[in-house]
């Protein structure tokens, strides 16, 4: 606006925008929300660079939720750890949020086991031939790697089961 024009609520005068630490707002499904503490870290990436992985931090979770599809979500908040000058107001994330860690698990990739009620088969291979053998499954990670809580050791070798196309 110049000196002596009128002002309109449809042109904006001026934009203001905070100089804080940027946010992300994410909305997460009903099924997930019980897992979400308010502190649990989480793995960010920003479209614009993809290659690079920011911290963050679950600083709220909102008290209801919102139908979207049918489907409840609940909004979230998570603050950026560390501020850097790449990270600019309206980028679309991606967001991974930590909810439990478990260090020295003995894992496999989900293409070594049949999922079964209660736990899986995977197929030992021996000297001589392979066998199934049952395990007990825990917990399942994004990467897709399962932990397997018994059944196998790390000294087992595993089989890759194949699972036919039809």
């Amino acid at each position: 606006i110049t000196k002596g024009e009128l002002s309109s609520i449809t042109k904006p005068a001026i934009s203001i925008i905070s100089d804080n630490a940027f946010q992300v707002k994410v909305k997460i499904a009903e099924v997930d929300i019980a897992k979400m503490k308010i502190g649990n870290t989480a793995t960010v990436t920003l479209d614009a660079y993809k290659d690079q992985e920011f911290t963050a931090v679950l600083t709220s979770i909102d008290p209801s939720a919102t139908i979207e599809g049918g489907v409840p979500r609940y909004g979230a908040t998570l603050s950026f750890l560390n501020k850097d000058e790449r990270i600019r107001s309206g980028m679309t994330a991606n967001v991974k949020v930590v909810t439990r860690k478990i260090e020295n698990a003995l894992t496999v990739k989900a293409s070594f086991i049949q999922i079964k009620t209660g736990g899986g088969i995977v197929k030992v291979v021996n000297a001589t031939n392979t066998e199934d053998r049952i395990v007990k499954v825990g917990v399942r990670g994004s990467d897709g790697l399962i932990e397997i809580l018994e059944g196998i050791t790390e000294s087992d070798k595993l089989l890759e089961i194949v699972k036919e196309v039809k």
